[in-house]
């Protein structure tokens, strides 16, 4: 038997809804897309400590037919929005204290064909000295891809932004078994003696 923990109200639309958990912020919140019961699609935050489930931001992205998956850079805190059919990618920075009055930071770039999905390229594959914080690979119908940059505008890309690259998972392990084994085998001898 499966009982649920927590009911969270979502989108009033009927078409389905999809959802990201918001792990930068410092409480548990997620992320959703849906849509609103006068059809448009629509982005949502809700705080999962709250014991009402409603949500803290509701805001309209516009009237389009197709599901938008939320693609997240949770190190940055953004949030891709690639929907099915459009041909412009969307995005929102989430700030850290998401709430009701927080400024979220918006974008959006053309596409130069609707897009079939979307995903979001490694930050080791990013450009660091032209400032680039985000790559989105965008699928078209016939089977092409397109790279997507996000870039910060700078006056100069001589130096390198450190405030643009929060420290990020390697994605490898920090050491190997080698030295442990090594270290076991040195005292193994040494009590042999």
């Amino acid at each position: 038997m499966c009982s649920s923990t927590q009911e969270i109200a979502s989108h009033a639309g009927l078409k389905p809804s999809r959802h990201v958990h918001l792990s930068h912020l410092s409480h548990p919140s997620l992320f959703s897309t849906g849509f609103s019961r006068t059809r448009d699609r629509e982005f949502s935050v809700v705080d999962l400590r709250s014991p009402s489930g409603a949500p803290l931001k509701t805001q309209r992205i516009d009237s389009g037919t197709g599901l938008v998956a939320p693609l997240l850079d949770a190190e940055r805190g953004i949030v891709y929005l690639a929907g099915r059919g459009d041909q412009t990618l969307r995005w929102v920075e989430v700030p850290a204290s998401a709430g009701q009055a927080a400024p979220y930071n918006e974008g959006a770039a053309a596409l130069p064909f609707p897009a079939q999905g979307a995903g979001l390229a490694p930050p080791h594959e990013l450009e660091l000295m032209r400032a680039e914080i985000g790559r989105v690979a965008v699928l078209g119908a016939a089977g092409e891809v397109v790279p997507v940059r996000v870039d910060v505008p700078r006056r100069q890309y001589l130096d390198f932004h450190r405030e643009l690259y929060p420290p990020v998972a390697a994605g490898g392990t920090s050491f190997t078994s080698l030295p442990s084994l090594q270290c076991a085998l040195r005292a193994k001898r040494v009590r042999r003696r």
